[in-house]
């Protein structure tokens, strides 16, 4: 990385004046906010890390006042990389305050301060923390930045690993079962499917796994006509239905409750 020594040192003084270094939950972190974004793309640039986003306003503020920028540089080494960079110009009372925020993140002796000339950012590491390399097929792009293909698969394996049925080698679908046993323990429990006359227990939308594949595939195999429930739950009597006039059934629990919700939104 190419140092321009003028940039570093109008950056020190920069942050000498408008800057903070603080601790969050352990985490050391650089800050700068301005309303002229110019100076911290600047700064952003002489360092080599960190990020400026915005505009932010406050919903408290005036009309009057401008949105601001800010300039954030998080994690240890990288907060560590910018000091090493800015320590010559930075006055004692900067010093002291890095050396408790990193000292704190670490929580190890005082710092030390790095050759700026060895280290490594994140974005040109060629191997991940537990060594593999970071090539064209094991990389995988996301918006928080690179990330292993090789971890990311040990990690859903030892998830998967976890994740078994208790009753067989399935994966878990829900409630510690897969989905095959999931609905004879649902039926033990009392929970069946609203079909009349199944004994299996429900899978999902009070169906069970047999008759929700069934619907999914062709509606016409579970006509609503033969539901003794509403998805609610409430019970389909001659009290709680209403018939329309094309002859679909609806909950009158449900349509009272959706009303009320309606003039609820409506005053509103």
């Amino acid at each position: 990385m190419d140092i321009n020594r003028e940039d570093i040192a109008w950056s020190a003084g920069f942050f000498e004046g408008e800057g903070c270094i603080v601790a969050r939950n352990k985490y050391p972190s650089l800050n700068v906010a301005q309303v002229d974004p110019e100076p911290l793309y600047k700064m952003q640039t002489a360092l080599g890390v960190g990020l400026v986003r915005g505009p932010y306003l406050r919903p408290s503020a005036s009309a009057n006042k401008s949105p601001h920028y800010e300039y954030h540089v998080h994690g240890f080494e990288r907060v560590q990389h910018a000091l090493v960079l800015m320590w010559p110009w930075l006055s004692q009372r900067r010093r002291n305050k890095a050396i408790e925020v990193l000292t704190l993140a670490q929580s190890t002796p005082p710092l030390r301060i790095r050759n700026p000339e060895g280290f490594t950012l994140p974005q040109n590491r060629t191997h991940c923390p537990r060594g593999h390399e970071y090539n064209k097929e094991n990389t995988l792009r996301t918006k928080l930045g690179r990330r292993c293909r090789a971890c990311a698969r040990e990690k859903r394996r030892e998830e998967r690993a976890d994740s078994k049925c208790s009753e067989c080698d399935n994966l878990v679908t829900i409630a510690g079962f897969c989905s095959k046993h999931y609905e004879l323990h649902q039926a033990s429990l009392g929970s069946l499917c609203s079909i009349d006359e199944c004994q299996r227990g429900q899978f999902t939308k009070r169906l069970c796994g047999l008759h929700y594949r069934q619907s999914r595939s062709d509606p016409s195999k579970i006509a609503p006509g033969l539901r003794t429930h509403c998805p609610q739950g409430h019970e389909y009597n001659e009290e709680n239905t209403y018939v329309s006039k094309r002859g679909s059934r609806t909950c009158k629990i449900c349509r009272r409750e959706a009303g009320r919700k309606y003039m609820e939104r409506k005053k509103n």
